[in-house]
């Protein structure tokens, strides 16, 4: 299986004293099982930094991929887009 792992750097988040915000995101991705939504697998955490343990998606993040493409998508991508996101989101809020 591969999977990817999401870098957090603690020394922003304790300047800005945001760590509870990485203890939310590890609560709430735990519970998030959707084919639109990442699945989380864990994590991890060393002096500097916290790593996420998280599926692998070929292609990357999707702002990066618009992001690619100059902001842009054609809109029947966009469609497709908008109906997986709000597909997730009605699970998260169900």
């Amino acid at each position: 299986v591969k999977v990817a792992l999401k870098v957090l750097f603690k020394a922003p988040m304790i300047a800005s004293n945001n760590v509870h915000t990485l203890r939310r995101e590890v609560e709430i991705q735990s519970r998030l099982k959707h084919p639109h939504i990442v699945n989380f697998f864990g994590y991890f955490h060393d002096p500097k930094n916290a790593y996420m343990i998280l599926e692998y998606v070929q292609g990357g993040e999707l702002y990066k991929h618009i992001a690619k493409h100059g902001g842009f998508v054609q809109e029947n991508t966009a469609r497709k887009f908008i109906k997986d996101i709000g597909a997730a989101i009605k699970v998260v809020y169900s």
